[in-house]
């Protein structure tokens, strides 16, 4: 088993001038808030097992037009796990919006990725009155998991090859981004709040109610997939195509699981037409 890599290892490596840390209660979270102070905002999560990192290439391209905040969920990257273990979808979802109350957000377009965009179904159903729009990119819900990557005990080889299938392209991969993705789910804690949330993987497949919620959500609403992506086939991507009223599909050619690293520059184009208004 390896052993868990602490805080003053981790935090100098994969933190910047940007990072910040706010209090939700018993709850720390670790979050960015960058761009353009007075542009419309976005709010960003992650999917299981990622990081805000993996937003990096479009908070690149996008900052110069947005406010862009995005934020490592419980038990990622560098927020604190939940303290009772509790990773059902109404204590997480609670969390955002105690988050954009925290940083006083305004009408904001809310982006998730795989768990993440579920998270931002089930806030949209709550709270579609605080939202501009919603985008959801990879999203786990149609009798499909996002992917649970490697744990404490797969060896290095073994994890590289489980995070190379969320891209279409396995040498995407680099050293770089492995140790990334790698050395946080080491982080101290970070572990055991993967096996906690993997106990309430049933719960993110789209409860019934929240499949009602979805036809009835009266958003403008984006869903982006990659054409290759592995974990969840374009049918899924159709059905919640047909499930949402309002809705945009984006299929994205060259890309897997992962579309706005593997294709950030077409991804991030398409996203500011979104907001724009043009797409």
């Amino acid at each position: 088993m390896t052993d868990a890599i602490p805080d003053e290892v981790l935090l100098p490596r994969y933190t910047n001038a940007e990072s910040r840390f706010v209090n939700l209660g018993e709850q720390r979270i670790h979050y960015r808030d960058e761009g353009k102070r007075d542009g419309r905002t976005i709010l960003l999560l992650h999917g299981s097992q990622a990081s805000l990192h993996t937003w990096e290439p479009w908070v690149e391209l996008l900052s110069m037009d947005f406010r862009l905040v995005t934020a490592d969920l419980p038990g990622h990257g560098f927020s604190s796990p939940i303290a009772d273990g509790n990773y059902s979808l109404e204590p997480m979802t609670r969390l955002i919006g105690d988050l954009a109350r925290k940083l006083a957000l305004p009408q904001f377009t809310l982006v998730g990725s795989g768990l993440g965009a579920l998270l931002s179904i089930s806030f949209a159903a709550r709270h579609q009155q605080d939202l501009a729009g919603l985008v959801l990119v990879a999203c786990a819900g149609y009798d499909c998991d996002d992917p649970q990557l490697f744990s404490r005990t797969s060896s290095q080889s073994e994890a590289r090859k489980e995070l190379e299938q969320c891209y279409h392209n396995p040498s995407f991969v680099t050293d770089q981004l492995f140790n990334r993705y790698y050395e946080l789910s080491l982080r101290a804690g970070n572990s055991d709040a993967q096996s906690s949330l993997q106990k309430h993987t049933a719960q993110y497949n789209l409860p019934r109610a929240l499949r009602d919620d979805l036809k009835n959500l009266k958003l403008h609403s984006l869903i982006m997939w990659g054409q290759n992506d592995r974990w969840l086939p374009t049918s899924v991507a159709e059905q919640f195509h047909q499930d949402l009223p309002l809705s945009t599909l984006r299929i994205y050619p060259r890309a897997g699981h992962l579309p706005m690293e593997e294709q950030a520059e077409m991804t991030a184009a398409g996203l500011k037409s979104f907001m724009l208004g043009t797409l």
